[in-house]
């Protein structure tokens, strides 16, 4: 019988994000079933959450955080980086547990999915708490991270009360091979009242939208050319891009298309500005398609990308890669999507083309399949579903 939770995630910051959706809808959840929720971040609270959770904490350290996502660390620094956060969450944290806890963790690399084992398991086992860990963007499919992985999990497979979980069906199949019992995977997020944010319109002429966070990675240098290809050509279609680029390497990509604005005046509108969290959405939903050119590289079967969730909620039909996360979770949705057959700059124009023959059809698709799809990613029956299974 679970009597308290505590929400725990190294990566939580103050800005909109996906980790901030998660924690909050997921103290929301256990806030309604009469249970008193505490948080522990490496940041500062934000202000919508300390008023909601007046007895929230942060205490985990920034250089720790900082730490832990330095991709080139040495094996020493490795080990010593997951000694350290073991050591801090057992310092904040063990004096306010006892066996009927529920910790709800997230862990967003090799680093603190290691700290996490390490510190559960020197827990006396008469006294862990209940234990969800959630791997979420934690896999990339490398051999060192399956290495990390296979370690983590030889750590906690000898406790009963602690339960893996995975962002995509891929990672859950994959801790259920390595864990010998079912790990589910973890549904997305959605905003509360997805169903409001619907268009039901369509216009006479595409807009295609583009969001989320820019950075290296993610084959956004294929735009500029298949902007100019599709407009070029005759393309009928505008454009909406809310960037927030995270990296000067994309830059270059930020200002390319604030050039081709100037050339194709009132097709681009080009949009830097950061968004808060509804006007993100309604952002979405006006689109006619979302493009989402990422490659499988980027975001493979083990990654997955909330564009592409929170995009199908929306009922907007989204153009990407014919491979990796993205058709794992399209595909059978039967939402209007559309897959380029390779993410070059000559297909994604080519698909812009087709998607504006047929963007009647695929936006009736999505309206069509968005109501049961946001069924499926309700993560209040998820968190309930820890508490039943304590």
């Amino acid at each position: 019988m679970v009597n308290a939770v505590f929400i725990i995630d190294p990566g939580m910051t103050r800005s909109f994000g996906h980790n901030y959706v998660y924690n909050h809808t997921f103290g929301q959840a256990f806030s309604k079933a009469g249970l008193p929720v505490s948080f522990f971040f490496n940041d500062r609270l934000t202000d919508a959450l300390l008023d909601e959770y007046p007895n929230s904490t942060a205490c985990f350290a920034w250089f720790l955080y900082q730490e832990m996502h330095n991709n080139r660390l040495s094996e020493e620094k490795f080990q010593h980086s997951a000694s350290s956060l073991a050591a801090e969450l057992q310092a904040y944290i063990n004096s306010r547990l006892d066996a009927s806890t529920l910790i709800l963790a997230h862990t967003l690399e090799p680093v603190s999915l290691l700290g996490f084992a390490l510190w559960y398991t020197s827990i006396t086992e008469n006294q862990r708490p209940y234990l969800a860990l959630n791997l979420m963007l934690g896999v990339d499919g490398t051999p060192q991270c399956q290495s990390r992985l296979e370690t983590a999990c030889s750590l906690l497979r000898g406790c009963p009360k602690a339960r893996l979980f995975g962002g995509s069906s891929s990672v859950g199949e994959m801790l259920t091979t390595l864990m010998g019992k079912e790990c589910p995977t973890m549904p997305t997020p959605l905003p509360e009242h997805p169903e409001s944010y619907h268009n039901h319109t369509c216009p006479t002429e595409p807009l295609f939208g583009m969001a989320g966070d820019w950075r290296p990675g993610k084959n956004l240098h294929i735009l500029p050319s298949a902007l100019t290809r599709y407009l070029a050509q005759g393309g009928q279609g505008r454009f909406a891009i809310q960037a927030t680029p995270t990296d000067t390497q994309i830059h270059s990509v930020v200002l390319a298309l604030h050039d081709l604005s100037h050339t194709f005046p009132g097709r681009i509108n080009l949009n830097t500005h950061y968004l808060d969290e509804r006007a993100y959405y309604r952002n979405m939903a006006s689109f006619t398609a979302m493009i989402i050119p990422y490659t499988a590289e980027a975001y493979s079967r083990y990654r997955p990308s909330g564009l592409v969730i929170e995009s199908a909620a929306m009922a907007v039909p989204a153009i990407c890669a014919q491979e990796g996360f993205m058709r794992e979770e399209l595909a059978p949705l039967r939402n209007g999507s559309l897959f380029m057959p390779a993410p070059t700059a000559a297909c994604l124009a080519e698909a812009l083309f087709q998607f504006e023959r047929e963007m009647r059809k695929r936006k009736a698709l999505a309206l069509n399949a968005a109501q049961d799809y946001c069924r499926r990613h309700d993560i209040r029956h998820f968190a309930n579903g820890f508490l039943l299974a304590a």
